[in-house]
């Protein structure tokens, strides 16, 4: 409580005033010079929640636009595929990226990533961290994870964002369930996205995310319309430690928590020749069709004659645009499939 009461204090007041509130509400001077050097001292952290293709690393870049120094920016990269596109996208902002690729971001940080967390931070002079677990990552699960008693003295965590595609939230809560439930359940902000490609999905979406979070703050404007100056600050006022019990099967590779009937697989290739933007596009559609299941999300870049072209698809459009990284892989996200069946699918003529 000491530590919620002493944000809020600091977010509505400065200066000496704020300083005697919070020592008033605390029963001792030791208490008052404990927490408040802990709140202080901590590094806050951001976690961005979303499902696949939802937008949340376009949610940290506009964040990340907020902040004058990005060079003491950190973000905790999970993603899905042997390299990640997200990770490639955000290092050319200027922050630290620590990657895990393929991994599941929740035993990560219970296990081994929390010693590794520990050591950068000690040798890294960092202010902000975010967090960003993949698409069918619990944000609950991190939370609890960055609340943990060997994180809880270094970082504190100021809020979850969760970011919600509002062309696909009605029939993912109905396909995915509990995760995606957990996904809308626990952020402090929920940001919709492709509010300027449909608007007209945005009533059902309010009505789903309201059903499962009624208390969250929530943008539902076009993202050139949002004060992203604000959204930092609002995350620090609402964020709360709440514990969470969850009712799932362990994680056959690790012993961990996840939802038993959720199983996703991903393939990276890489391109044997360039291509123009319209015989990739063309090329992917064709491909797509063959899928044995349901492709959910796609990520990559490519090459063309004339340089280089990113490719997303989140279920529902393939978006390609130019962009000056040159890399050559597009990383495939899918319910279950094996990487046979992907690459009878993908073998490139």
């Amino acid at each position: 409580m000491y530590s919620v009461f002493c944000q809020l204090v600091f977010y509505y007041f400065s200066g000496e005033y704020a300083l005697q509130l919070v020592k008033f509400v605390c029963y001792n001077e030791a208490a008052y010079k404990e927490k408040l050097v802990i709140l202080l001292m901590n590094i806050p952290i951001y976690i961005i929640s979303g499902f696949l293709g939802a937008g949340k690393t376009t949610c940290i870049q506009h964040l990340i636009a907020q902040l004058d120094k990005k060079e003491r920016v950190m973000i905790v990269e999970n993603d899905f595929g042997e390299v990640s596109f997200d990770a490639t996208v955000l290092k050319k902002q200027g922050v630290h990226v620590r990657e895990l690729t393929s991994g599941c971001i929740c035993c990560s940080l219970s296990g081994d990533f929390k010693t590794s967390l520990k050591e950068v931070l000690a040798t890294q002079d960092v202010d902000i961290i975010f967090i960003e677990p993949s698409g069918v990552g619990k944000a609950s699960e991190i939370r609890m994870a960055c609340q943990s008693k060997e994180l809880s003295d270094l970082v504190t965590v100021k809020g979850c964002i969760t970011i919600i595609d509002i062309q696909t939230c009605a029939l993912y809560a109905r396909n995915f369930g509990e995760f995606y439930e957990d996904q809308l359940h626990s952020g402090d902000i929920i940001i919709c996205s492709h509010v300027e490609q449909n608007r007209e999905a945005l009533g059902e979406a309010l009505a789903v995310i309201k059903k499962y979070n009624s208390s969250a703050y929530i943008y539902q404007e076009p993202w050139d319309e949002i004060p992203w100056q604000t959204v930092l600050h609002l995350g620090q006022a609402a964020s709360v430690e709440v514990p969470i019990t969850l009712e799932t099967a362990p994680c056959h590779e690790c012993d961990h928590i996840h939802d038993e009937h959720i199983s996703f697989s991903s393939y990276t290739w890489h391109a044997r020749q360039a291509r123009t933007a319209e015989e990739w596009r063309l090329y992917i559609e064709g491909h797509m069709q063959q899928m044995p299941e349901v492709c959910v999300r796609m990520k990559g870049i490519l090459p063309t004659p004339d340089g280089h072209i990113e490719i997303q698809y989140n279920g529902t459009n393939i978006v390609i645009k130019p962009i000056d990284i040159k890399e050559n892989f597009l990383t495939c996200i899918g319910k279950k499939l094996s990487e046979k069946q992907w690459k009878e699918v993908w073998q490139e003529g």
